[in-house]
């Protein structure tokens, strides 16, 4: 009986240390494959380190480098710390990478677009200092320009009114030789002047003949003649003299007819003066007699009249005659 159970229990036996070799054989394959993994792994989490260490000093090598580069200029400084800004965000983009299964690589590929991205925005700043210290340059020379400028416009101002100065200064000398011309030059006319006397009125009557018949009653009076005698003046080098005869009838008005040779002469006030008539005399610093006639076809008014006579400008001599 005791045979018979042991011969039954060794095939048994046999079987199960067979599974129990089995078993122990896949669990030692397990634990190698279980190795490999946890080396593999582990090599990767240490690239990874390896990897976001140097993703740190790139960050922080561009920050620091781009932070040197700030300055007074806040347009300069906006633009760096916009930079900065954009890097920030690339380097947790690639730190999300760096620790999701798989995207090592491309965490790589991100790093050198992060390390491209920090040189190019290190190039717009260098550029962008270039461009503001030629620009301060330009400034400065524009500055010291506008310097000269203000100098020489303060300068010319200066001038300026030295010259109005100096032109106000001459008007008004030029103003008094002027004048001073013109009181002598008023002297000089003044003794010029070739005064006349023993001014005579005389009435005529014109014949049909032609002849003449003195008359006083001036119902009969065709032609007034008024005669004068020359004063020598021998300040006067002209050999002609004009003269100007005025009568003013008995009412206080000008006798004038201009197509008779009445005309307006400019005394020496600048006053406008009517002439009843004129006439040029060979002068040549005698005593002359002269006589200026005036016959208008008109009827002569009885009355005093005055007569006045005008050399340069000047009254020559005046007197009257009455007509009954």
């Amino acid at each position: 009986m005791t045979n018979s159970n042991q011969k039954k229990s060794v095939p048994f036996l046999v079987t199960a240390l067979l599974v129990l070799l089995g078993i122990s054989g896949y669990l030692a394959f397990d634990r190698s494959q279980l190795a490999d993994s946890n080396s593999q792994y582990k090599t990767m989490v240490e690239e990874a380190q390896s990897v976001s260490q140097d993703l740190q000093l790139s960050y922080e090598d561009v920050s620091e480098r781009l932070d040197e580069m700030k300055s007074d200029n806040t347009e300069l400084n906006a633009l760096i710390e916009e930079q900065k800004g954009q890097l920030s965000k690339q380097k947790e983009k690639i730190s999300g990478l760096l620790w999701t299964k798989g995207k090592l690589n491309e965490a790589k590929k991100e790093i050198a677009a992060l390390e491209e991205m920090g040189a190019k925005y290190l190039s717009e700043v260098m550029q962008l200092k270039e461009e503001n210290a030629l620009l301060a340059e330009a400034n400065s020379t524009l500055t010291v320009e506008k310097e000269v400028l203000t100098q020489r416009v303060a300068r010319t101002s200066e001038e300026n009114e030295e010259l109005i100065a100096k032109k106000v200064e001459l008007e008004v000398y030029n103003k008094k030789l002027s004048k001073e011309r013109d009181f002598l030059s008023n002297k000089v006319n003044i003794a010029s002047v070739v005064k006349v006397n023993n001014l005579i009125g005389t009435g005529y009557k014109v014949n049909k003949n032609g002849d003449l018949a003195q008359r006083k009653y001036a119902k009969y009076v065709d032609r007034v003649s008024v005669c004068f005698t020359t004063e020598a003046n021998l300040v006067t080098d002209q050999e002609e003299e004009e003269f100007y005869l005025r009568i003013i009838d008995p009412l206080g008005e000008t006798m004038v007819i201009e197509d008779l040779g009445s005309g307006i002469l400019i005394n020496a006030d600048g006053e406008s003066i009517r002439y009843t008539n004129s006439g040029t005399i060979d002068y040549s610093n005698a005593v002359r007699q002269v006589c200026l006639d005036w016959e208008p076809s008109l009827r002569f008014s009885k009355g005093i009249y005055e007569v006045e006579v005008y050399n340069k400008g000047f009254k020559a001599g005046s007197g009257s005659f009455r007509l009954k």
